[in-house]
Protein backbone atom coordinates (compact mmCIF):
# COMPACT_ATOMS: atom_id res chain seq x y z
CA UNK A 1 0.00 0.00 0.00
CA UNK A 2 1.36 3.56 -1.09
CA UNK A 3 0.42 6.33 1.58
CA UNK A 4 -0.03 9.93 -0.46
CA UNK A 5 1.70 11.76 2.26
CA UNK A 6 0.52 15.05 0.99
CA UNK A 7 -2.75 13.72 1.07
CA UNK A 8 -2.18 13.30 5.04
CA UNK A 9 -0.81 16.73 5.19
CA UNK A 10 -4.29 18.20 3.64
CA UNK A 11 -6.20 16.28 6.09
CA UNK A 12 -4.11 18.06 9.21
CA UNK A 13 -4.70 21.71 7.07
CA UNK A 14 -8.21 21.24 6.91
CA UNK A 15 -8.38 20.29 11.12
CA UNK A 16 -10.04 16.67 9.82
CA UNK A 17 -9.99 14.61 13.26
CA UNK A 18 -6.87 16.47 14.47
CA UNK A 19 -6.45 15.18 18.21
CA UNK A 20 -3.78 17.52 19.60
CA UNK A 21 -2.27 21.06 19.14
CA UNK A 22 1.54 21.55 19.34
CA UNK A 23 2.30 25.11 20.47
CA UNK A 24 5.32 26.99 19.06
CA UNK A 25 7.59 29.36 21.49
CA UNK A 26 6.43 32.96 20.49
CA UNK A 27 8.23 36.24 19.62
CA UNK A 28 8.17 36.97 23.32
CA UNK A 29 10.33 33.23 23.53
CA UNK A 30 6.68 32.33 25.99
CA UNK A 31 4.20 29.87 24.51
CA UNK A 32 1.43 32.93 25.21
CA UNK A 33 0.60 33.29 21.09
CA UNK A 34 -2.13 30.87 21.01
CA UNK A 35 -3.19 32.23 17.14
CA UNK A 36 -0.16 30.01 15.79
CA UNK A 37 -1.02 26.49 17.50
CA UNK A 38 -0.64 23.50 15.03
CA UNK A 39 -3.49 21.43 15.26
CA UNK A 40 -2.26 17.55 14.64
CA UNK A 41 -3.06 13.63 14.95
CA UNK A 42 -0.96 13.28 17.79
CA UNK A 43 -0.65 9.27 16.58
CA UNK A 44 1.12 10.66 13.20
CA UNK A 45 3.96 12.52 15.37
CA UNK A 46 4.28 9.23 18.15
CA UNK A 47 4.71 7.40 15.24
CA UNK A 48 7.31 9.49 13.58
CA UNK A 49 9.62 10.04 17.05
CA UNK A 50 9.90 8.51 20.45
CA UNK A 51 10.16 11.89 21.83
CA UNK A 52 6.61 13.17 20.53
CA UNK A 53 5.13 9.72 21.71
CA UNK A 54 6.36 9.65 25.81
CA UNK A 55 5.01 13.38 25.40
CA UNK A 56 1.72 12.68 24.66
CA UNK A 57 1.57 9.58 26.58
CA UNK A 58 3.00 11.44 29.73
CA UNK A 59 1.76 14.83 31.17
CA UNK A 60 5.46 16.02 30.34
CA UNK A 61 5.63 18.81 28.33
CA UNK A 62 2.06 19.19 27.81
CA UNK A 63 0.57 22.27 29.09
CA UNK A 64 -1.89 22.03 31.36
CA UNK A 65 -3.30 18.87 30.50
CA UNK A 66 -5.79 20.96 27.75
CA UNK A 67 -6.49 23.67 25.49
CA UNK A 68 -9.26 25.56 27.48
CA UNK A 69 -10.90 26.52 24.03
CA UNK A 70 -10.65 23.21 22.12
CA UNK A 71 -10.39 20.62 24.73
CA UNK A 72 -7.31 19.38 23.12
CA UNK A 73 -3.95 18.18 24.49
CA UNK A 74 -1.33 20.97 23.70
CA UNK A 75 2.17 19.57 23.12
CA UNK A 76 4.80 22.71 24.23
CA UNK A 77 7.24 22.82 21.62
CA UNK A 78 10.93 24.46 22.07
CA UNK A 79 11.09 26.16 18.81
CA UNK A 80 10.05 29.18 16.69
CA UNK A 81 6.68 28.76 14.61
CA UNK A 82 8.79 28.02 11.17
CA UNK A 83 10.57 25.46 12.83
CA UNK A 84 7.94 23.65 14.57
CA UNK A 85 5.79 23.70 11.55
CA UNK A 86 8.40 22.05 9.46
CA UNK A 87 8.63 19.05 11.88
CA UNK A 88 5.29 18.66 12.21
CA UNK A 89 5.21 19.25 8.29
CA UNK A 90 7.68 16.37 7.67
CA UNK A 91 5.98 13.97 10.21
CA UNK A 92 3.06 14.02 7.86
CA UNK A 93 5.15 14.60 4.06
CA UNK A 94 8.38 13.04 4.93
CA UNK A 95 9.91 15.98 3.36
CA UNK A 96 12.07 19.18 4.69
CA UNK A 97 12.39 22.35 2.82
CA UNK A 98 15.85 23.37 3.54
CA UNK A 99 17.66 26.85 3.44
CA UNK A 100 20.74 28.52 4.66
CA UNK A 101 18.49 30.38 6.97
CA UNK A 102 16.21 27.45 8.50
CA UNK A 103 18.78 24.88 8.37
CA UNK A 104 20.60 24.94 11.92
CA UNK A 105 17.36 25.33 13.77
CA UNK A 106 15.54 22.34 11.81
CA UNK A 107 19.06 20.20 12.67
CA UNK A 108 18.51 21.00 16.16
CA UNK A 109 14.62 20.38 16.41
CA UNK A 110 14.91 16.81 14.75
CA UNK A 111 17.32 15.99 16.77
CA UNK A 112 16.15 17.52 20.02
CA UNK A 113 12.50 15.61 18.67
CA UNK A 114 14.76 12.57 17.72
CA UNK A 115 13.62 12.61 14.44
CA UNK A 116 16.48 10.35 13.39
CA UNK A 117 15.83 10.29 9.24
CA UNK A 118 15.22 14.15 9.64
CA UNK A 119 18.09 14.69 11.40
CA UNK A 120 20.09 12.77 8.70
CA UNK A 121 18.99 14.37 5.97
CA UNK A 122 19.57 17.62 7.66
CA UNK A 123 23.37 16.84 8.17
CA UNK A 124 23.30 15.70 4.36
CA UNK A 125 22.05 18.81 3.12
CA UNK A 126 24.80 20.94 5.11
CA UNK A 127 27.62 18.89 4.55
CA UNK A 128 26.64 18.81 0.90
CA UNK A 129 26.35 22.55 0.26
CA UNK A 130 29.35 23.52 3.21
CA UNK A 131 31.29 26.26 2.13
CA UNK A 132 34.07 28.43 3.40
CA UNK A 133 31.57 30.38 4.73
CA UNK A 134 29.66 28.78 6.74
CA UNK A 135 32.69 25.46 8.00
CA UNK A 136 32.76 26.80 11.45
CA UNK A 137 29.23 26.98 11.68
CA UNK A 138 28.24 23.84 10.46
CA UNK A 139 31.08 22.23 13.19
CA UNK A 140 29.45 24.13 15.91
CA UNK A 141 26.15 23.22 15.33
CA UNK A 142 26.83 19.22 14.77
CA UNK A 143 28.64 18.95 18.22
CA UNK A 144 25.83 19.29 20.80
CA UNK A 145 23.69 16.39 18.39
CA UNK A 146 22.90 13.48 20.72
CA UNK A 147 23.55 11.24 16.84
CA UNK A 148 26.84 10.09 16.40
CA UNK A 149 25.99 11.54 12.73
CA UNK A 150 26.82 14.99 14.56
CA UNK A 151 30.12 14.15 15.63
CA UNK A 152 30.35 13.05 11.58
CA UNK A 153 29.61 16.29 10.53
CA UNK A 154 31.59 18.03 12.68
CA UNK A 155 34.87 16.28 11.51
CA UNK A 156 33.94 17.23 8.18
CA UNK A 157 33.32 20.55 8.34
CA UNK A 158 36.94 20.79 10.42
CA UNK A 159 38.67 18.89 7.69
CA UNK A 160 36.48 21.14 4.84
CA UNK A 161 38.38 24.24 7.10
CA UNK A 162 41.39 22.78 7.04
CA UNK A 163 41.86 22.10 3.50
CA UNK A 164 40.65 25.71 2.37
CA UNK A 165 42.25 27.33 5.12
CA UNK A 166 45.60 25.44 5.06
CA UNK A 167 47.76 28.69 5.45
CA UNK A 168 45.90 29.25 8.51
CA UNK A 169 47.13 26.11 9.87
CA UNK A 170 50.78 26.05 8.84
CA UNK A 171 51.50 29.37 9.35
CA UNK A 172 53.08 29.85 13.40
CA UNK A 173 51.11 31.57 15.89
CA UNK A 174 51.17 35.27 15.93
CA UNK A 175 52.48 34.75 19.28
CA UNK A 176 55.42 33.10 17.97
Amino acid sequence: MVVDHHRLDRVREVLVLCDGLVRPLGYDNTHSDKSRDIRVHRVVLAAMAPCFRAKFHSSAGMEGAEDEKDDLPVLLSNYDWPTTSAVVRYAYTGKLELSSETVVPQLHAADFYQVDLATEAVLDFIVENMSADDCLVVHDAALPLQSGRGEMAARRALDFARAHFCLLYTSPSPRD
